[in-house]
């Protein structure tokens, strides 16, 4: 009998969700380092960027356009945002970082006294900025490793002698990430300025384009990670098998992008609804939490089984 009628029918979305909000329930301790990060960020210290951002508005306005800017739309939203953003929250990377409530949340109130720092200086920012981002993306990885060991069961033995190189592929997918970046942002930095002096919403529109070209290519990269928690590539195989599963799979990836997304934005919603800055936000830092632990859970049995249809000589070894 050929390999094609012996292939049992792919694993549907609705019985990977279930299965990752199962394991889930059954191993509560998935959810330690995002309930501890998420604690961290939302009573522990903060550090502000404000002294930077006023003095970057004060160069805006004392600059002629199109570099300089009066807008005093712009100049609210940069000053909302020294208002909200805490460095902290860069101890969780985007793609790759532990998944936290408090990432984009403004300083709100706390039921303790919590101390603002502020960075006055764009070399100790600079210097914070990628020192938080290397330790975000190997606690990152090191917690998706946790994840791989609770689906796969290898023993704890085969997942502490694996963890180091697996730690180092990741950090491959971030600067492979980091200069699919840095590639679209030098032309479209050049060709944004040179279209501002023709019209604005040009140059919105080319940032815009840039941004969807960017966000298209990280979708392909969906699976990378899994390639190499739970497949054991190195990462630019873990990002090839990745681009062929998002290929075939394209509506469910995207499915589950909306899923991660929309569910991270509802819990999000409801937390600023609710929230009154005493200590019943312990429950949605825990629910969500579970809930972004679950659907990465998911993604894993989905992965797995989307891996086991790739030709038998290219398959991962899923360990």
């Amino acid at each position: 009998m050929s390999e094609t009628t012996d292939r049992p029918p792919m694993l549907p979305l609705s019985t990977a969700l279930q299965a990752g909000f199962e394991l889930t329930t059954r191993k509560m301790w998935l959810l330690i380092m995002p309930l501890l990060l998420d604690g961290f960020l939302w009573l522990g210290p903060r550090l502000s960027v404000q002294p930077l951002l006023n003095w970057a508005i004060q160069q805006l306005q004392n600059t002629a356009p199109p570099a300089g800017t009066n807008n005093p739309a712009t100049i609210e939203v940069l000053q909302e945002f020294g208002g909200i953003y805490n460095l902290f929250a860069q101890l969780s990377p985007r793609f790759i970082g532990i998944p936290v409530l408090f990432k984009s949340m403004e300083f709100s109130s706390t039921p303790l006294s919590t101390r603002v720092i502020e960075i006055d200086s764009w070399g100790i920012f600079i210097l914070l900025y990628a020192l938080f981002s290397v330790i975000g993306l190997l606690a990152g990885a090191f917690y998706f490793a946790q994840v791989a060991q609770a689906v796969h069961r290898p023993g704890l033995g085969t997942f502490w002698r694996r963890l180091p190189l697996r730690l180092l592929h990741v950090l491959g997918i971030a600067l492979l990430l980091l200069g699919m970046s840095a590639i679209l942002a030098l032309p479209t930095m050049l060709v944004a300025v040179l279209t501002a002096i023709v019209s604005v919403w040009l140059a919105q529109f080319v940032v815009a384009a840039a941004m969807v070209l960017f966000i298209t290519a990280s979708v392909f990269l969906f699976f990378s990670l899994h390639g190499i928690l739970y497949g054991d590539q190195p990462f630019w195989r873990a990002a090839y098998d990745s681009l062929r599963i998002v290929r075939e799979n394209t509506h469910l990836t995207l499915w589950l992008i909306v899923l991660i997304v929309g569910l991270s934005f509802l819990l999000d919603t409801v937390w600023r609804v609710v929230e009154n800055g005493g200590w019943f936000t312990i429950v949605p830092i825990f629910a969500h939490a579970f809930v972004q632990t679950s659907l990465y859970v998911s993604t894993v049995y989905l992965y797995i089984d989307r891996a086991s249809r790739l030709p038998v000589s290219q398959r991962p070894i899923l360990t």
